[in-house]
C-alpha cells in the first residue's frame, strides 16, 4: 500500500512537471508571435512620427548594415534560388555573365544595405508613379495587336516570316527548337480536338497527333489543379500523361532544358515529345454517327501548367529575340498561337497579395509571416527601383532581377502578362475568372466552362457530385506561418494597386481590383 500512494505521488508530480513543461513551450511561442508584432508596431510609429533611430547624412543616405534573416534559412534559400541553375553548366554561366554586363543597371538594387524599419518608411513616404505600360493607352476590351518584325528569310524556307536558320551565337543563348518553323498542321475536321495525321519514322502508316484543345494557362496558387481535375470528370475530357494528369512543363520550362521554380537543369523535351502527352487512343475510343453517316470524333484533351501565364524568364533562348535587347519580341504566347491558333485559353486570378504568399510558401521562399513581410520590403523596393528607371516589360521580364527578388512579385502583375496575350489571342478565346468567385459558386462556374469549351452540360446529380468532392491542395504550411500581417498587406496594396486598376479598366470589371477583399 506504502508503495502504491509513493508511485501515485510520483506519477502526479511527472503529470504536472509535463503540464508545465507544455505550458513553457507554449508561452514561448506567443512571446515570439508578440514579439514579431511589437517590432513591426515600432516600425509604424516611426513611420508616422518621422522620427528614424537609424543615422542618416545630410543627403538622406543611411549608413546602417541591413538586418538579415535566420542564418539557416538564408543558407536554404540561397541553395533553392540561386545555386542550382548555374551549378555545373557552362550555358547558364554563360548567359549569366553576359546577363550581368546587359543589366547593370538593375542587377544589383537587392543589394541594399538598409534596416527593415527604414525601408518600411520609405516605402509609405514614397508614392509610387503611374506605370506607363505603352505609348498606345488599349480602351477597356482591346489590346494593339503585336507586330512581329519580319524576319529575314532564307532561300529555302519560301515565304515564312522568320528564318529558319540557326542565328548567331551573339544573338541567342544556345539552339532551340524553331517551332516558327514547323510545317503547320492540317487539323481533321472530323474531330472536335486539333488532331492531324503525320508519318510516322518507323512504320508506313502515318500516326495520329493532338494538341490540347484547351489550355488553363494561369496563374500559380490559384486554384488551377482544383479546377483542372473537376474539368477531368466531364465525360467528353481525357486527361494528359502529365503532372497530375494536367501538367507538361513544356512551353515555359522543360523545352529549354530547365525544370521547376528553381529553374532546375533538365533534359530538353522537344515538339514531338510534348505531343506524346496527349492520348490519341482514348481521343479515338469514342465515335458518333452524323447525319449522313459521317463518324465524329467529340473527345478532347486539355493542358494547364500555371506557370506559362507570367514566367517568361527563358525569352532570350527564343531564336527570334535578341539577347542584347532589353525586352522580347516573341514570348509563349506567340509560340502557343502559331501552332494551335483557336485553342481555348482558361485563366484563374486571385487576389494578388494573398495569391503571392501562398506562392512564397510553396516555392520555399521563405517560412513564417515576418519573413514574408521583410522579404516584402526588400523585393517592392528593388522593383519600383527598376520602374524608376526602365519601361515595366524590361523589369517584369529582367530575369536577374526577378531571379534575386526573395517575393515572386512579377507573377502576381497581372495585367503586364495579360496584354501579352491579348496581343495574340482574342479576347473571346480567353475565360478568365476570379479564384474567389470559384470558390463561392462552384457549379455555376463550371457550367459556364463547359458552355465556352462547348462541352454538354452534366445532369444536376453528376454535378453536385462533382462540387460536392474535397478541395484538391490548400497550403498547408499556412497553418504554420501565420496570416499576412496587416502592415504587409499594406504595402503590397500599394505596390499592386496601379496593376489591378489597370486590370479592371482592361477587363472592363473594377471587381479586378479587389477592392473588396483587399485589407480584410
Amino acid at each position: 500500500m506504502l508503495f502504491r500512494k509513493y508511485f501515485k505521488v510520483l506519477n502526479d508530480t511527472v503529470k504536472f512537471a509535463l503540464v508545465l513543461v507544455l505550458l513553457f513551450v507554449l508561452l514561448m511561442q506567443v512571446d515570439i508571435q508578440f514579439k514579431s508584432k511589437l517590432q513591426i508596431y515600432f516600425e509604424l510609429q516611426h513611420s508616422s512620427k518621422g522620427s528614424v533611430s537609424e543615422t542618416v547624412d545630410s543627403k538622406g543616405s543611411n549608413s546602417v548594415t541591413s538586418s538579415s534573416r535566420n542564418g539557416s534559412e538564408s543558407q536554404n534559400m540561397a541553395m533553392f534560388r540561386k545555386a542550382s541553375p548555374e551549378l555545373g553548366n557552362p550555358v547558364f554561366s554563360l548567359r549569366r555573365s553576359l546577363l550581368g554586363q546587359r543589366n547593370g543597371t538593375v542587377e544589383n538594387v537587392t543589394q541594399n544595405n538598409e534596416s527593415s524599419s527604414t525601408q518600411f518608411i520609405k516605402l509609405n513616404q514614397r508614392k509610387i508613379p503611374n506605370v506607363n505600360f505603352d505609348s498606345v493607352q488599349e480602351s477597356p476590351s482591346i489590346v494593339p495587336k503585336r507586330k512581329l518584325q519580319n524576319y529575314k528569310t532564307s532561300s529555302d524556307n519560301g515565304n515564312q516570316p522568320y528564318s529558319c536558320t540557326i542565328p548567331s551565337r551573339e544573338n541567342m543563348m544556345m539552339p532551340t527548337e524553331d517551332l516558327f518553323c514547323l510545317k503547320k498542321p492540317n487539323f481533321l475536321q472530323n474531330f472536335k480536338n486539333p488532331c492531324w495525321y503525320a508519318d510516322h519514322p518507323y512504320s508506313q502508316q502515318p500516326t495520329l497527333r493532338c494538341l490540347p484543345y484547351f489550355h488553363v494557362f494561369g496563374v500559380c496558387k490559384s486554384g488551377t489543379s482544383d479546377l483542372f481535375l473537376r474539368l477531368l470528370h466531364h465525360p467528353q475530357i481525357v486527361p494528359n500523361r502529365g503532372i497530375m494528369q494536367k501538367e507538361t512543363w513544356y512551353w515555359t520550362w522543360k523545352r529549354y532544358g530547365i525544370s521547376g521554380i528553381g529553374h532546375t537543369p533538365t533534359q530538353i523535351v522537344t515538339f514531338d515529345d510534348y505531343l506524346d502527352m496527349f492520348d490519341t487512343t482514348r481521343i479515338q475510343q469514342y465515335k458518333e454517327t452524323l447525319a449522313g453517316g459521317s463518324t465524329y470524333f467529340p473527345l478532347v484533351t486539355g493542358h494547364g501548367d500555371p506557370m506559362d501565364f507570367w514566367d517568361h524568364s527563358m525569352w532570350r533562348y527564343i531564336p527570334q529575340n535578341n539577347i542584347s535587347a532589353d525586352e522580347p519580341d516573341v514570348l509563349a504566347p506567340d509560340l502557343i498561337h502559331h501552332v494551335n491558333p483557336d485553342v481555348k485559353l482558361i485563366l484563374v486570378l486571385r487576389n494578388p497579395i494573398e495569391r503571392l504568399y501562398s506562392h512564397y510558401l510553396h516555392g520555399n521562399y521563405g517560412t513564417t509571416a515576418i519573413s514574408f513581410h521583410h522579404d516584402v520590403i526588400q523585393s517592392v523596393q528593388a522593383m519600383q527601383s527598376c520602374l524608376s528607371q526602365h519601361r515595366v516589360r524590361a523589369c517584369v521580364y529582367n530575369e536577374t532581377l526577378t531571379h534575386d527578388l526573395k517575393v515572386p512579385l512579377s507573377a502576381s502583375m497581372y495585367v503586364v502578362h495579360l496584354r501579352e496575350w491579348l496581343r495574340v489571342f482574342p479576347r473571346q478565346q480567353i475565360f478568365i475568372l476570379r479564384f474567389e468567385d470559384y470558390i463561392q459558386d462552384m457549379e455555376r462556374t463550371l457550367r459556364n466552362l463547359f458552355h465556352f469549351l462547348q462541352l454538354d452540360d452534366i445532369p444536376d446529380e453528376q454535378m453536385q457530385r462533382l462540387v460536392s468532392m474535397p478541395r484538391f491542395y490548400k497550403t498547408e504550411k499556412k497553418d504554420y506561418a501565420g496570416a499576412i500581417y496587416r502592415e504587409t498587406k499594406e504595402i503590397l496594396h500599394r505596390f499592386f494597386y496601379p496593376f489591378t486598376r489597370r486590370l479592371a479598366t482592361l477587363l472592363n470589371d473594377s471587381l479586378y481590383t479587389w477592392n473588396d477583399l483587399q485589407l480584410q
